[in-house]
């Protein structure tokens, strides 16, 4: 190239384009060239995903839709019996109404509603037994094995049936089982293990939701309701413990103080029947003793009643009204994995598998040849 091609930018921009241009073809025709593996890989990643899409299983969700209402319940209230004043109200019940869903994953709740006896299939048995039954038990315990020694006490086990709730005289092999149904109704990140259940808050609206997905859909419909049924009595009860136990208290006052006056009464009655003729001064003064202690105690009486029934009303005040608004009914639309999607997806991943490897081995095949 002469001077003035040197220094003349319009030729320099003229050959740097061929070389785009050169460069650009070279890359073309390395692709063309292996052909072959665009037909190899993709289809290879196609049946991959094919295969999973195939074996995945269907899985039935169902959700119950539900709202919390309550009475205000003032100042001092305590605990969470006031967590909701009424349907839309104040937003300062968005908080408390997150931990309300929060409850249901609670081991107490977990445990109350795997060791309920529900019909499933014409079979009544515990909801943690029917679980056992329809996944199977190397397919539950599958995510354990190689991370923790503990499953091997139960790994080699033919089959397995809780003969009740696991508590202080249940068995280590029962132990690990309840461990591993808890595990697959919460979820384990650790493990990959999904959660079976779940749970979402409107906080426009304070209306909730809880949700379950199982392999099979009466599973799925009676485990959810099971749910829903031990969450709300375990909030109503723990919204209202306080002023339940006032009234256990009140009630139990009631009761004592009753027998007490009658005992009184019955003595006051005794004596004027017996000295109903006779007037002497240590007989009146026994009299007006039996008197006195007959009204202390009709007074205490009368009080506390009005205390009982202070207590009895401020509990049904305070309780909390769960009403569902959907429940889940058959027949439940299954999830099913698409079989096309999962071909697509294959086919396109392998496509762009292929043409990063045919660049790559360009590049590196250049660089080579450069040295």
């Amino acid at each position: 190239m002469d001077d003035y091609g040197k220094y003349n930018p319009e030729i320099q921009d003229d050959v740097s384009l061929k070389d785009i241009l050169k460069v650009v073809k070279d890359y073309f025709v390395e692709l063309v060239k292996g052909w072959m593996f665009y037909l190899i890989i993709p289809a290879i990643f196609a049946a991959y995903f094919f295969y999973q899409a195939y074996t995945e299983p269907i899985y039935y969700p169902a959700s119950v839709t539900f709202q919390v209402a309550q009475e205000s319940a003032g100042g001092g209230a305590g605990g969470i019996s006031s967590i909701i004043a009424a349907f839309g109200g104040s937003r300062k019940t968005e908080g408390n109404l997150e931990k309300i869903l929060q409850l249901f994953s609670s081991r107490r709740i977990i445990n109350n509603t795997l060791f309920y006896k529900t019909q499933i299939n014409g079979k009544t048995d515990f909801l943690a037994n029917h679980i056992v039954d329809f996944y199977g038990l190397d397919e539950l315990i599958d995510p354990f094995r190689g991370t923790v020694g503990w499953i091997e006490q139960i790994e080699n086990l033919e089959s397995f049936k809780f003969k009740g709730p696991v508590d202080s005289t249940s068995t280590s092999e029962e132990f690990i089982m309840n461990y591993v149904l808890y595990s697959h109704l919460t979820g384990n990140t650790n493990l990959d293990i999904k959660a079976m259940i779940g749970s979402q808050v409107d906080e426009k609206s304070n209306i909730m939701r809880i949700s379950m997905s199982t392999i099979h859909e009466d599973l799925t419909l009676e485990s959810v309701k099971v749910l829903y049924n031990q969450l709300s009595s375990y909030y109503i009860d723990n919204a209202i413990e306080k002023t339940k136990k006032i009234k256990e208290i009140a009630q139990y006052k009631k009761d004592s103080i009753s027998v007490e006056l009658a005992i009184a009464e019955r003595k006051l009655a005794e004596f004027e029947d017996g000295h109903r003729n006779l007037v002497w001064v240590r007989g009146e003064l026994e009299k007006q003793k039996l008197q006195r202690k007959a009204r202390i105690l009709e007074v205490m009486y009368t009080e506390v009643v009005r205390q009982l029934e202070m207590s009895d009303f401020d509990m049904r005040r305070r309780t909390p009204y769960v009403s569902f608004i959907d429940m889940p009914v058959k027949p439940i639309t299954p999830i099913v994995q698409s079989k096309s999607d999962a071909l697509i997806k294959g086919l396109i991943l392998g496509f762009f598998l292929t043409t990063f490897f045919l660049i790559g081995r360009k590049v590196i095949k250049d660089a080579l040849n450069e040295e």
